[in-house]
């Protein structure tokens, strides 16, 4: 089966900066707090010290709000997934699903009421150094009915700056796109993820970017929808998409995560 991947937590009432760099450069200096950080999520201190926090806010009662949390370690792949895969099952969440591809994997985690975290792990040519990339979702909060004047118009973009034009956009969306990006670095690839919300169905948005990327020539590794959670993934030439659909906070909307890797 397939999830995606490449931002102090809502619920925690701490946010950072929409990127933060945590350590200078120069030295390799492990963080071993976050600000901010849920309890029940481990903490991976064998890291490069090289912490970017990114926060993906919420653009309506219904969306989610998201916080990714990226960095590196020098641990093997496996070590990395098997840490993040007993650490979170001992604090109570439950592996809802699982993207596998090229040099990748990805966890989706599911407790409570819809809190949900995925865990991105990338791993370079060389295998020598792993791009960890944590997303969190807080739970639901107690909606407050909104009067329907103060119901914001939305405005769907119809370009993204950059995006690759052999992926179709989702013009049936929310205007909330959010971005991030990273180039190839210590035997990293390169990343670029784009993340917002869709009123259509989950089933129909996976269609929209199934049939659309194969027209465009890309070849479908990957897909499999558990619990509501559509993943996919698909390579073209040295590149690399894992597509993720899944429900935000409220069942109307769906969140769309879509990650390219360059290997």
């Amino acid at each position: 089966s397939s999830v995606i991947p490449p931002a102090t937590v809502v619920t925690q009432g701490n946010p950072l900066s929409a990127t933060t760099p945590v350590v200078a450069a120069s030295n390799v200096t492990p963080f071993l707090t976050i600000q901010g950080f849920p309890d029940d999520v481990p903490m991976l201190a064998d890291n490069q010290g090289d912490l970017t926090v990114t926060n993906v806010n919420a653009t309506s009662a219904d969306s989610p709000t998201v916080t990714d949390y990226s960095f590196s370690t020098k641990m093997t792949f496996q070590q990395v997934s098997d840490f993040y895969k007993a650490g979170m099952d001992k604090n109570g969440w439950t592996l809802r699903g699982t993207t596998t591809g090229n040099n990748m994997v990805g966890l989706i985690f599911i407790k409570g009421v819809n809190r949900l975290v995925e865990v991105a792990i990338t791993t370079g040519p060389d295998k020598s150094v792993q791009k960890v990339q944590i997303s969190i979702q807080p739970g639901t909060q107690p909606a407050t009915p909104t009067p329907v004047e103060a119901v914001t118009k939305v405005t769907p973009f119809l370009t993204i700056e950059g995006f690759p034009d052999d992926i179709p956009i989702l013009t049936d969306n929310e205007g909330d796109l959010e971005s991030d990006s990273s180039a190839a670095q210590a035997g990293a690839p390169a990343t670029a993820i784009y993340e917002f919300d869709t009123k259509m169905p989950i089933q129909q948005a996976a269609d929209f970017y199934m049939n659309g990327m194969t027209t465009s020539g890309w070849k479908i590794t990957d897909q499999d929808t558990v619990n509501n959670v559509f993943s996919g993934t698909l390579t073209k030439g040295n590149r690399t998409v894992y597509l993720n659909i899944f429900n935000g906070q409220n069942q109307p909307v769906q969140h769309v995560k879509i990650m390219i890797i360059w290997n």
